[in-house]
C-alpha cells in the first residue's frame, strides 16, 4: 500500500488582515479520491488544528487508477448580520493528469458587508472559478 501526503493551508482573513484560525472555527476537511472506474474513497478530518505556519497534512492511500483529488474545507464563522455561526465551504480539485505541481489553490476568506466570503486563489493569483 502506497501513501501519500497533501499539505492544505487555510488563510482566514477579515478586512485584509489575516485572523488567526482557531478551535472554534470547527476547521474540518474531507479529502475525496476519484479512479478510473468511477470509484470514490472519501476520508474525513474533523477539528483540524493547523500548524504555525497555518498548514495540515492530509495523508491518504494512493489508489493506482487514481483521476483525481478533491479537498473539501469547512469553517464555521459566527456572523455578526445574522447573529449566529455559519458553515462556510469550499473545495478545490485537482485531475492527474501528468502536470503535478506543488500548489494549485490558496483559499481565503473574507468578511464583507453581507457576512463572510471563502475565496479560491489559482496558483497565478487570479480567483478561481467553477469549484
Amino acid at each position: 500500500m502506497c501513501r501519500a501526503k497533501l499539505a492544505v493551508k487555510v488563510v482566514l482573513s477579515k478586512n485584509g488582515y489575516q485572523v488567526p484560525i482557531k478551535e472554534e472555527h470547527k476547521l474540518r476537511f474531507v479529502l475525496t479520491i476519484s479512479d478510473q472506474e468511477g470509484g470514490k474513497y472519501t476520508q474525513n478530518f474533523e477539528n483540524v488544528m493547523l500548524t504555525e505556519f497555518g498548514t495540515y497534512e492530509i495523508e491518504f492511500k494512493v489508489v493506482s487508477s487514481m483521476t483525481s483529488i478533491r479537498v473539501t474545507t469547512y469553517c464555521s464563522v459566527f456572523s455578526k448580520n445574522k447573529n449566529r455561526d455559519e458553515i462556510l465551504e469550499v473545495s478545490a480539485v485537482k485531475e492527474m493528469n501528468g502536470g503535478y505541481t506543488e500548489s494549485f489553490v490558496n483559499m481565503y476568506l473574507r468578511e464583507n458587508k453581507d457576512g463572510y466570503n471563502l475565496h479560491l486563489i489559482g496558483k497565478n493569483g487570479e480567483p478561481k472559478v467553477g469549484d
